[in-house]
Formats: C-alpha cells, structure tokens, sequence
C-alpha cells in the first residue's frame, strides 16, 4: 500500500531521489482502495473451500503480472506541500485495509479451527493464502504506528499483533530509526552476510533492544520498569486477547498452529528487511557522528501495481 518496507532490491533507492512530486487527489487515491479485494477472496474461499480456494491466489497473482504491465511508480506525494485534510482519502485506505484484516483474520481462523467444514488440505491451502495477504500487516502496521493520533497508532498496535509482533512498534520507531545503516543495527545487514546468519541477531536483538530502550525511556521520566505506562504491558493484554481468542476457536493445537503461522510470517518480514538494508552504510563524520538518513541508505520497491495493490 505504501513505498517503504518492500524490500525489492530491483529498484534501488537511488531510482527515489529523481522521483516527480505529484499533488495528493481523489484519483490517485481510489487505486489504494484495491487492496482490499484480497478480504472478499479470502472470505469466499474460507465459506466454501474447494475451487474456491483459487480466488485469493489469483489475486496475489495479478499483483505480479500488474507490475510487468504498469511498471515502476516514478511519482511520490510531495511530503511538504501535502496537508493532511488532502491526504485524508489514502488515510481512509489505510484504515478500511487495517480493519477488513482483522475481521477476515478472525472470519477465516473460525471456518478452519471452530467450524470444520474444510477438509485438512483445503485449511492448509488457505493458511498460505491468509499468509502471502498478511504479509501487508507489516506494512500497514508500519504506517499506522507513525501516524499522530492516538488511536491510529493502537490500531497498528493491534495489527502487528495479529502477527505476533506488537513490540515492532517501539523497536522500529526507537532504535531503528535511529541507528540504521550502522554497525549498532541488527537490522542493517552489512555485505556478505547471508540471511540465516542475520536472522537469529535480528529476532534476539530486536527483542532485548526493546527492553534497553522502554527501560532508559522510563528512567528519564522517573519511572519504575513495572509502572503502566510500559508498553509491555499494552503489548502483553493484545496477544493474550489474540491468543485467548485462537485457543476459544480451537484448542491448543490451534494456538501452535497459530504461533508457528506467526513465525512464518515474521521471518517473511525479516527477510525483506534483511533485503531493503543490506549492504548499505552511513558514512562516520569527522565530528564523531553519522551522518543523516537519507533515501541511499535502503532499497526500495517502486513498483506502481505492488505499492498500492500489496
């Protein structure tokens, strides 16, 4: 739905610095609105499994075959001449795609775990469907965490819960941000590192990196560790609520099944993280500092069909 995030090193993130600024509008808004097709899909193929199961891949399909036809997006929203009442409609995208995933989620994990009607191949076949759509989760999340308002941010709170991962938001927003394209982030895969050697760095840094920094944000503000203004706490209430909610559909088979379905799409996401970062460095200043983020310092995907479709 956005330009960050993908992790396709076939366009590079120098092809965004001579990228065209455009005016936010109604039409250049709509497409974003396709995304939301994969939910009906996903719904269809839950209700009747069978044949049915084809739809939600047809439609991840022609995301593909959309991007060899429509090509790369050389146009982005100019980021200081765009209010926000401008950029009202994309937010509204944003909002229906966050919650039509959390009601599709909850709609298809009671048609395989409390309903039973499909067979085991046909909730498999639609456990990778649920899977390659809720990919976006990251993505979504990612946008929604950023965002002002107190409530948007919950939002992405919740649905990068979905996939097990709520404490992305505080590691992303507070030691990402802040020490990528360094040697201090696990993130930043410096070159000729393979992924299986990055991947268990990044899953155990990005956990006790949170710790570190929610730790030394409540010291500053004179705070015990156990204070409720912990986001652990906010973070442990939404998986007990997910997970509760998974074992009242299932059993505890079901909450495995879940967990490990998580992981995949963890590892998913890590991978293209592991991908928009690799290799790239900020150069260290003379005065002791790196110097600035800037669009070279990841890979991006500026694909036009993927970036509104996906």
């Amino acid at each position: 739905m956005v330009d960050e995030d993908l992790g396709n090193a076939q366009s590079t993130s120098s092809a965004l610095e001579v990228k065209e600024t455009l005016n936010p509008s109604l039409l250049h808004a709509l497409p974003y609105f396709s995304s939301l097709l994969a939910f009906p899909c996903l719904v269809v193929a839950a209700l009747f499994g069978e044949w049915f199961l084809v739809a939600p891949f047809v439609y991840l399909l022609l995301v593909v075959l959309a991007d060899d036809i429509f090509g790369l997006d050389v146009h982005n929203l100019d980021p200081l001449g765009s209010s926000q009442s401008s950029l009202f409609m994309y937010s509204v995208a944003l909002w229906f795609w966050a919650i039509g995933w959390l009601g599709t989620l909850g709609f298809v994990l009671y048609q395989i775990f409390h309903v039973g009607i499909l067979v085991w191949w046909e909730a498999v076949v639609l456990a990778f469907a649920l899977f390659f759509v809720g990919q976006a989760c990251f993505t979504v999340g990612h946008e929604l965490i950023h965002r002002r308002s107190l409530w948007e941010r919950r939002l992405g709170d919740f649905i990068l819960t979905s996939l097990s991962y709520p404490y992305y938001a505080t590691e992303h927003l507070y030691k990402h941000h802040t020490t990528v394209g360094t040697p201090s982030d696990s993130g930043s895969a410096p070159r000729g590192l393979s992924f299986w050697r990055y991947l268990p760095r990044e899953l155990a840094d990005g956990f006790t990196s949170v710790w570190h920094v929610i730790r030394n944000l409540l010291a500053r503000r004179r705070r015990s560790f156990w204070h409720y203004s912990n986001p652990y706490w906010r973070y442990l209430i939404l998986l007990v609520l997910v997970y509760g909610s998974v074992f009242w559909l299932g059993d505890i088979w079901a909450v495995l099944i879940y967990a490990g379905f998580c992981l995949c799409a963890i590892i998913a996401m890590k991978l293209l993280n592991y991908i928009q970062h690799y290799g790239l460095r900020r150069v260290y200043t003379a005065n002791g500092t790196f110097e600035r983020v800037q669009t070279g310092h990841t890979w991006s995907a500026a694909y036009r069909a993927t970036n509104k479709l996906a």
